[in-house]
């Protein structure tokens, strides 16, 4: 549940589209050097933090990739990050209001790749220097399309949806993703309208397949998810 809310809640530098492909997100485009040492990466004008938090920025983008690569960090690709942006030959660098320039010290294959994993997101600095970070954590300040609004661990998290969003407004006002770890009754809620879509073991194919209106999505990993 809490990995999905993340990528409702936060955005990063990059995204993966269904072609596999890497499409501009929080950097609207980026270049990398002839020694493909050094990438550059342009970030969009305009792009406002949840609750008012304000504009995100260059500096934002250095600040939550150094946070992430901290020896102390929970982020579990914080050596990847590490490697790419807190190298010793410089790292990563603010070069105006929209523009970051990071400089890894050698030439690695992974940066795109790295920047496109959907829980390495951008947050707010201010956010963190005003509340602190356990309670700017709990606020969960960042720039995606929901914002949260309650959670209650090991049962749901509730978000709302953020009008007027950079990219995309969502077309409902509230999303609850529930903590339901067993598949039975994931199912029996999905068939009684308790939710309106689940992931769902391929075991359950057959039960769900005689309900009306239903629709599936393949998932990659052998599971689908039925709407």
């Amino acid at each position: 549940t809490a990995d999905h809310a993340w990528r409702a809640l936060g955005e990063g530098l990059i995204f993966v589209n269904q072609d596999k492909e890497y499409v501009p997100w929080l950097a609207k485009d980026w270049s990398i050097s002839a020694d493909g040492v050094v990438w550059t990466f342009n970030i969009q004008e305009g792009v406002q933090f949840h609750k008012g938090r304000g504009e995100m920025t260059a500096e934002d983008v250095v600040w939550s990739m150094q946070e992430m690569a901290r020896e102390d960090s929970l982020q579990s690709l914080k050596g990847q990050i590490a490697r790419l942006w807190n190298t010793e030959a410089g790292g990563a660098r603010v070069v105006d209001k929209y523009t970051v320039e990071v400089n890894s010290g050698e030439a690695y294959a992974d940066m795109l790749n790295t920047m496109s994993r959907h829980h390495i997101n951008i947050y707010s600095k201010q956010a963190t220097e005003e509340l602190g970070e356990e309670a700017a954590f709990e606020e969960a300040v960042a720039t995606g399309a929901w914002v949260k609004d309650e959670i209650k661990p090991g049962e749901f998290w509730r978000m709302t949806a953020v009008e007027d969003h950079w990219r995309k407004s969502p077309e409902f006002a509230e999303l609850i993703l529930w903590h339901i770890p067993e598949e039975s009754t994931r199912v029996a809620n999905f068939k009684v309208g308790k939710l309106d879509t689940f992931e769902m073991a391929l075991d359950s194919l057959p039960a769900i397949a005689e309900e009306p209106d239903t629709k599936f999505m393949r998932v990659p990993g052998a599971t689908g998810l039925a709407l």
